[in-house]
């Protein structure tokens, strides 16, 4: 979920660049409505990502094993914090939305001559930047050490998607640290799944779907206290997860580009 909202987040920023290429956007009103648009989907990627921090431990032991050592990823995104100034923008903005004001404090369109390497030719690169504005933030009580490390090392706008899309590089690096983790639990329980299906099949083997199949979990007085479907759809959707879900490690080191790279067309 931090990630679809990461990228909605994007998405809407390339949308908007694109919009006032084609349409200009000349109105106070479209002005607004940008930033609206640009506020409400910040809002959700801070909040999602403020949710995961603050219930990894539980989610991790709960759906995982109560043996699995926290303490390594809590002091890793501790370390993340005080390296990065931008991580620690992302963290505190979250509070900054909930209780006090929206964070889009500026947005600004533009573009730029570049050169074409490809084609040998001038092309004009668009782009939209969203900004905070640190006297904004100051008037109304933003985190102090914080407003001093942005005026000393970035001065007094900040760029969101640039703090945004570091945030992004830390956090990816965070959750693969707890998949390397989680790893040989996955795997143990994949093994069980395929054990008890197996004694399951042979001994029933008329039963086509084990859709169904379950285990009783009994007290010391054999008296049954749960259901445990024996599913496999979580660690089907971790894998999943895990395909589509590729290494954000170095993502703020990349962009998108719709720049055109073929030397025998002009468009």
């Amino acid at each position: 979920m931090v990630i679809q909202n990461y990228y909605e987040l994007e998405c809407d920023i390339m949308n908007i660049t694109m919009k006032h290429i084609l349409h200009r956007r000349s109105s106070v009103e479209k002005f607004r409505d940008d930033r609206r648009g640009l506020n409400r989907r910040l809002f959700n990627f801070l909040t999602i990502s403020r949710s995961y921090s603050n219930h990894r431990e539980n989610l991790i032991k709960r759906t995982l094993s109560p043996e699995i050592d926290c303490q390594h990823i809590k002091d890793m995104e501790s370390r993340q914090y005080d390296e990065s100034l931008n991580y620690r923008i992302v963290k505190e903005l979250r509070n900054y939305v909930v209780h006090e004001s929206h964070s889009i404090h500026q947005i600004t369109y533009g573009g730029w001559w570049s050169q074409d390497e490809a084609r040998n030719k001038k092309v004009m690169e668009n782009t939209i930047n969203i900004y905070l504005d640190l006297n904004e933030l100051r008037r109304l009580k933003f985190k102090n050490n914080i407003l001093e490390d942005m005026h000393e090392q970035i001065g007094e706008k900040i760029c969101i998607k640039t703090a945004c899309r570091e945030y992004m590089t830390y956090f990816a690096r965070i959750h693969a640290e707890f998949r390397q983790k989680s790893e040989q639990i996955a795997l143990h329980s994949q093994e069980k799944l395929n054990s008890f299906k197996k004694s399951f099949y042979e001994k029933y083997p008329d039963e086509k779907s084990s859709i169904t199949l379950a285990a009783l979990k009994l007290d010391d007085t054999d008296n049954n206290t749960e259901i445990v479907y024996l599913k496999n759809v979580a660690l089907k959707s971790l894998e999943d997860l895990k395909r589509r879900n590729g290494s954000l490690e170095n993502l703020h080191r990349r962009y998108v580009s719709s720049l055109s790279t073929n030397a025998d067309t002009d468009n």
